[in-house]
């Protein structure tokens, strides 16, 4: 489940934090309770037509909290300008640099031909994602979470929770399958390679894993007018309207351990076998393997440490509202999510910081530099010979000690 998503509704119905005082007891009670005013949303089948809070399971108190949301900043802090500044900045911040980027690392894998490896097909998938997470989800994103009004219809509210589930899926599987690539080049470089045609159809593959694991939260989305002239209130909401409580929380705790936790894990036991590999072979631990491994393991990291906090939140925010309940509700949703896709924008850094491959081509397409694309051949080619070698002599070493015990 993506809070942002309906985080609108969900600050609404359960953290609205009312005046201050003995009166703020009231007013959180009546928030609680407009939770079942906007579930009722479900029972409505699929009219899209403008809709009349006070024909819905709403109480007064309930109604009044609605028409005052969307103006009132004692209700949700990002009416406040400047908090409101803050998460506007950060999110051009982050989408800028993201966007930028990530667009480096796409045009460096598909200009330069040597670069046409698995490991560097899932590299730009995981930058394609980024690109249409920051291009499409974090500006609606943002938008939505400022104006409490969902002004992008009923297609965009169903595909726009949809893609931010995908891209996450299809960040963390990505990852894996880097991982799985390495494991096999550090601890079997004789065993045969990923392809890069095996690469391009595990991205597909994970598409549509991704694509038919979150289908879910687009079939439950919901795109609502509130058109009520006697409340003066005119907003239009996309929410999540699950049948039940018990089946949304069962679904974020699957999404939770599919899309996060059981990637991370096997990311993390594959790349402690890799390093402890590493480590065998001291005379080689300045390598450009040993490079490229420690620059793929500061992604993950990078990773785990941006989207933990997230999906933390997420959990959170499910089972126990009270805890992540109030006007600040919003905002830290919003800061989480901009945290999150922070690691967007910080992966390639780290591709030109840490690979010679990724700085140079970056610096060859910014100063149109064709000199860098032959310096990426030599590199790649002497990489590649080089692992070969390497994994040749220990095989032949092998042999050569199992010749000698058995005579």
């Amino acid at each position: 489940m993506d809070p942002a998503a309906d985080s609108t509704t969900a600050a609404t119905a359960r953290d609205t934090a009312g005046p201050g005082g003995n009166d703020s007891d009231v007013w959180d009670l009546a928030s609680l309770d407009l939770f079942a005013c906007f579930q009722s949303f479900s029972s409505l089948g699929n009219d899209t037509g403008p809709l009349s809070l006070r024909h819905l399971n709403c109480n007064l108190d309930q109604l009044h909290i609605a028409s005052l949301m969307p103006t009132r900043e004692e209700f949700d802090v990002l009416k406040n300008k400047a908090f409101a500044s803050v998460v506007i900045l950060l999110y051009l911040v982050v989408i800028l640099l993201g966007v930028v980027g990530n667009t480096l690392v796409v045009i460096t894998v598909a200009k330069t031909r040597k670069m046409w490896t698995a490991t560097n097909m899932f590299i730009a998938n995981l930058a394609l994602a980024d690109i249409s997470v920051c291009v499409v989800d974090l500006p609606l994103s943002a938008y939505y979470q400022l104006t409490d009004d969902w002004i992008f219809g009923q297609f965009l509210c169903r595909a726009f929770p949809l893609l931010f589930a995908v891209v996450v899926y299809t960040s963390s599987l990505s990852l894996t399958m880097i991982a799985i690539d390495r494991y096999i080049l550090v601890l079997h470089p004789t065993a045969r390679r990923m392809t890069v045609s095996t690469a391009l159809v595990l991205v597909v593959v994970i598409t549509v894993f991704a694509v038919t694991i979150a289908a879910p939260i687009a079939m439950y989305s919901r795109y609502v007018v509130i058109d009520d002239a006697l409340l003066n209130l005119h907003r239009r909401y996309c929410i999540e309207t699950w049948p039940n409580a018990h089946d949304r929380r069962i679904y974020s705790v699957v999404t939770l351990i599919v899309q996060f936790v059981l990637p991370l894990v096997l990311i993390v036991a594959l790349y402690c076998r890799i390093l402890g590999r590493l480590r065998e072979r001291v005379k080689n631990s300045k390598s450009r393997k040993t490079k490229t491994t420690k620059m793929l393991i500061a992604v993950v990291t990078v990773f785990a440490i941006a989207w933990t906090p997230f999906h933390v939140f997420v959990i959170i925010s499910e089972f126990d509202a009270d805890v992540v309940k109030g006007k600040y509700f919003k905002f830290v949703d919003a800061i989480m999510r901009c945290f999150a896709m922070s690691s967007s924008c910080i992966n390639p850094l780290l591709y030109g910081w840490m690979n010679d491959n990724y700085r140079i081509a970056f610096l060859g397409i910014i100063g149109r530099r064709p000199v860098a694309q032959a310096r990426i051949r030599a590199e790649e080619d002497s990489e590649s010979v080089m692992m070969v070698t390497q994994g040749t002599r220990r095989a032949t070493q092998e042999r050569l000690s199992s010749s000698s015990a058995g005579v």
